[in-house]
């Protein structure tokens, strides 16, 4: 009994000494990694390619809607070369009145992201062009998320008594949440 006790508690000294080096040394792995199990920051993965010949940028990923899916959501780095520069939406299934219409533009061809099934997006060269015109975007890595939206209602409860309008473009700016955040992909646009 004694030894198992002893055996017990030396295993759990390694393991609490284990996980302060890990902690202490600042490694960003496990940082994020930890950070990420907490806030559910970064559910899944994507991924961004910057397509030479066309000018163009192709956003996919393997995740898709649940059951209050509202709509997807795409969103770019305002500055090159930092991956914590504040985000602008680039593609949603509504246009955004308070979004700049240079930089925005909403996906109008197929897959829709309304689609709980849609899994890319392409940044078109007119897009990627206005988006250059309208921020002075110089060359550098800029950085893209995929944010999933759902309904803060079930659809039994979409309705006035929950403030719902009736009109989806208006409930959908005043009641829809994230449900997931994609991790950042990096690409290079020269």
């Amino acid at each position: 009994m004694k030894r198992t006790l002893l055996l017990y508690t030396s295993k759990l000294f390694i393991g609490i000494a284990a996980f302060m080096i890990l902690t202490a040394s600042g490694c960003s792995y496990v940082s994020d990694y930890i950070e990420a199990q907490l806030t559910d920051r970064a559910s899944f993965s994507i991924q961004a390619v910057y397509n030479a010949g066309s000018d163009t940028i192709t956003i996919s990923w393997n995740e898709s809607g649940g059951t209050n899916f509202a709509g997807f959501e795409i969103y770019m780095t305002e500055d090159p070369n930092d991956e914590y520069a504040g985000y602008t939406i680039i593609g949603s299934q509504w246009a955004w009145g308070t979004i700049s219409s240079d930089t925005f533009y909403a996906q109008g061809t197929s897959p829709s992201l309304s689609s709980s099934t849609a899994d890319s997006y392409t940044v078109s060269t007119t897009q990627l062009n206005a988006i250059r015109a309208a921020t002075d975007m110089g060359p550098g890595n800029y950085f893209f998320r995929v944010g999933i939206m759902d309904w803060d209602q079930n659809s039994e409860d979409r309705d006035a008594d929950h403030g719902y309008t009736g009109s989806t473009y208006t409930d959908y700016l005043s009641h829809t949440e994230f449900d997931q955040i994609s991790g950042y992909a990096m690409v290079y646009i020269p």
